[in-house]
Parts: C-alpha cells; structure tokens; sequence
C-alpha cells in the first residue's frame, strides 16, 4: 500500500487521543522510489524501530531478553528517531503542527516505555502490563504521528 493510500485510511485518526492501532497497519506501507526519506531520516527504519518495542518490551518481561537500562529507554535523545528530531528535524520542521506532534508523542512513548520497563522490574506485575499495553498504543501514535509530518513535508497533508 502506497503511503497515500496509507495515510487516508488513517488521516482522521488523532495522535493525540488515539487509543488503538491505525486501521492499516504500518507494516503494509510501502515508500516509492526515492520517497523513503524525510531529510537524513530513513521512514522505513524509524517506523520499524518504534514498532519493534512491542516485541522487545514483551520479550524482556517473558524473560526472553536482558533489560534495557531504564534511564536509557526513557530518553527520547538516543534513538534514531529522536537525535533527528532534536536536531536536522527541529531545524527543519519546529513550527511545524506535525513536528510538535511527534516530538511529544515520541517523549511520551520513551516515557512509557521506561515506567513499563521500571515496574517489569520492580515485580510490579500488573503495572508492568498496563505499561505494555500503554506502550504499544504510544508505538501506533509515534508511527502515525512520523507519517503525518512526512505527508506535510511532502506537501501531501
């Protein structure tokens, strides 16, 4: 599925109340030839990175994965994503409606998942869950906050 098509299916989702996961999923998107990039940023790379939590963070609490440092995972200056957002990103898009979107869900979303992380290890069971499921909603909402910038850059939104 192209990302226009993509985006339409999605597009009357909002970021910031979003609870569920975009109607289609991320993994069906597809970039064309020389779309894939928003600056120095890799879409697919991002994307696939902030999906990913949702495994990594269910594999860490079946005891299938080490843990992650906490204070490492909450920060959302380390990641890919985030050294962009705070740097060519903020340069390029800090006006923006869609970068203030994503640059807060992105804090949100590594936020979550370092109190998810921190009750996982503290033996909070049932808080440790709720962070996870919180986490994956925050994923979807990182994602789709991300595809809604590239479309204004673009010009498409």
């Amino acid at each position: 599925m192209g990302l226009l098509d993509w985006f339409k299916r999605n597009a009357s989702k909002d970021v910031s109340a979003t609870k569920s996961a975009p109607s289609a999923p991320l993994e069906a998107l597809t970039f064309g030839e020389g779309e894939g990039h928003l600056g120095s940023l890799d879409m697919r790379t991002a994307l696939d990175a902030h999906a990913a939590w949702k495994q990594r963070l269910q594999d860490v609490m079946d005891g299938k994965q080490e843990p992650p440092e906490v204070h490492k995972v909450a920060r959302d200056d380390l990641c890919a994503l985030g050294q962009w957002l705070h740097g060519e990103g903020r340069a390029k898009f800090a006006g923006s409606d869609e970068y203030g979107a994503l640059l807060q869900t992105h804090a949100e979303f590594h936020l979550c998942v370092g109190d998810a992380l921190s009750a996982h290890l503290d033996g909070r069971r049932d808080e440790a869950e709720a962070g996870l499921k919180k986490m994956r909603a925050m994923s979807d909402r990182v994602q789709l906050a991300l595809v809604r910038l590239f479309m204004r850059a673009r010009g498409l939104g």
